[in-house]
């Protein structure tokens, strides 16, 4: 279903995905945003607030807040929706982040 395929790309950014494809990634999430409107607002909310996911998460950066994860939602889910280019850049440094290569407030510019 989307939704397991969106909660396997959000799993591929903390772990699988080589560096170099963060954007490419991401716009594959940007156009499934696209196409799947306010059905891809109910997956990302789902995933990103359940309990299995935070945990994987905070496994990943113990430096991972609750804020942190609500600033990603929102900056993910505003409408008018973000440039796709400035959408890519979101995931990649989203990936940092759960690599613990970049602190987690950089999420917090795109808000």
């Amino acid at each position: 279903s989307g939704k397991n395929l969106l909660a396997n790309m959000l799993i591929a950014f903390g772990e699988t995905c080589p560096a170099h494809l963060f954007r490419s990634l991401g716009a594959c999430i940007y156009h499934l945003k696209t196409f799947s409107g306010q059905t891809f607002d109910q997956w990302f909310i789902e995933i990103l607030r359940s309990e299995h996911f935070k945990q994987y998460l905070f496994k990943c950066n113990p430096a991972i807040k609750e804020e942190d994860i609500h600033f990603f939602i929102h900056a993910v889910l505003k409408q008018p929706s973000m440039p796709k280019p400035k959408f890519e850049a979101l995931f990649s440094d989203f990936a940092k982040v759960c690599r613990c290569e970049q602190a987690s407030d950089c999420l917090h510019m795109y808000e």
